[in-house]
């Protein structure tokens, strides 16, 4: 079963999910180039394991996935996951911030190992990296206030101003297609990919991957 999960009460919005899951042109223009770019280098694994360190890129401003606490520590869904993942093979966590526009960019350039911020599936994507297994499929919702009865779908949009009002609200539409999130890995690392895919596998069976979920989200969004 896909799930929902609420624009209003998780920050999750149309427009978040535009700028995450769209990579645009420079991703293409580069994609012919990255096989050749990133045979010549070791296996990741290896590197991660003798320096006992998973270095992570993601945002740390984007709740309820990756953020700060009132303490001051880096938290959030995604971040709490890649800690599991990390533990899971046998190594440290360490998260480098980077804004969303070099995020992507910054796993070529080897500032970390992996990204973990929400990285949608798309064409261009895949052509460039490889992805394990998603850890999160949701769909966005359409909510309105719970005494609207004139917008019933997305077609009852036009002219509608939006918000993010703090009111009892029902929700009316649901996109049709889900949207898988996943961990990109540069090209040429089986052996990281398959243990990624290994603890998303054990995390997700240990029930892990949903206790998160429920904790940052409300809901489960760790399986369709």
């Amino acid at each position: 079963m896909t799930h929902s999960i609420s624009a209003s009460a998780h920050s999750f919005s149309l427009r978040a999910v535009s700028r995450r899951w769209t990579l645009g042109a420079a991703l293409a223009l580069t994609a012919a180039f990255g096989f050749a770019a990133n045979a010549a280098h070791a296996e990741d694994l290896d590197d991660i394991k003798a320096r006992g360190v998973l270095t992570i890129g993601t945002e740390g401003v984007y709740a309820p996935y990756t953020y700060h606490d009132e303490k001051g520590r880096l938290t959030g869904y995604d971040v709490e996951v890649g800690r599991a993942i990390a533990k899971k093979l046998g190594v440290e966590a360490k998260f480098v911030e980077t804004p969303w526009d070099a995020l992507i960019a910054g796993i070529d350039a080897k500032r970390y190992d992996i990204g973990i911020n929400q990285i949608g599936l798309s064409p261009e994507r895949l052509a460039k990296y490889d992805f394990t297994k998603p850890y999160v499929s949701i769909k966005g919702v359409l909510l309105v206030r719970s005494d609207n009865e004139k917008i019933k779908g997305f077609e009852d949009l036009k002219g509608v101003r939006m918000a993010q009002p703090n009111v009892p609200v029902k929700v009316v539409a649901t996109t049709k297609e889900g949207i898988d999130v996943a961990i990109p890995v540069r090209k040429g690392n089986p052996k990281l990919l398959a243990a990624l895919n290994q603890a998303l596998d054990e995390l997700r069976a240990e029930g892990v991957l949903k206790a998160l979920s429920i904790k940052f989200l409300g809901i489960d969004v760790s399986t369709k």
